[in-house]
């Protein structure tokens, strides 16, 4: 009788039980080879791959090669993946070392949400202004006018520090 694999004590990396649990679904959708959608960044870059994702790779019958992908891209940039399909092509032959894809059918998806890379900004602390200020604005009557150069006062002397 052959010995058992060792059991392993302890908690299991995620990375490690995840192609176990994913690669039956990639397959589903024809992905064979799941690192197509896995390194998609790496695969077109990290500027297309904000703009598009893979949804389903078919071959021809009894074929691993020649594939047709299709892909999902926002709605501005469909129109530029199509241009750049031969540039595309030639990428993901270049990491697989053969030519698995050989056509691109690219769909524009309305609901492609872009991930979120903007971080927002902190709330700068209030600007007060010198008491030199207050005094040079208080020499117009006009209401909206002192208001005015207040607000202006108020961002030049935020922006410059002094």
């Amino acid at each position: 009788m052959p010995d058992a694999p060792p059991k392993r004590k302890g908690m299991l990396r995620l990375g490690d039980a995840l192609p176990a649990v994913t690669t039956p679904a990639f397959k589903k959708l024809g992905f064979h080879e799941a690192r197509l959608v896995r390194d998609w960044p790496a695969i077109v870059g990290e500027s297309l791959a904000s703009q598009s994702r893979p949804q389903r790779l078919t071959f021809p019958r009894d074929k691993k090669t020649d594939g047709i992908l299709r892909v999902e891209a926002s709605p501005g940039f469909a129109l530029e993946m199509q241009y750049m399909e031969s540039t595309i092509l030639e990428r993901i032959a270049a990491y697989f070392g053969f030519r698995a894809v050989s056509r691109l059918q690219i769909k524009q998806a309305f609901d492609f949400h872009m991930p979120a890379t903007a971080k927002p900004k902190p709330h700068a602390a209030p600007v007060t202004l010198p008491e030199a200020l207050h005094d040079q604005l208080n020499v117009t009557s006009d209401d909206a006018l002192r208001k005015a150069l207040a607000a202006l006062a108020t961002g030049v002397h935020g922006r410059h520090g002094g």
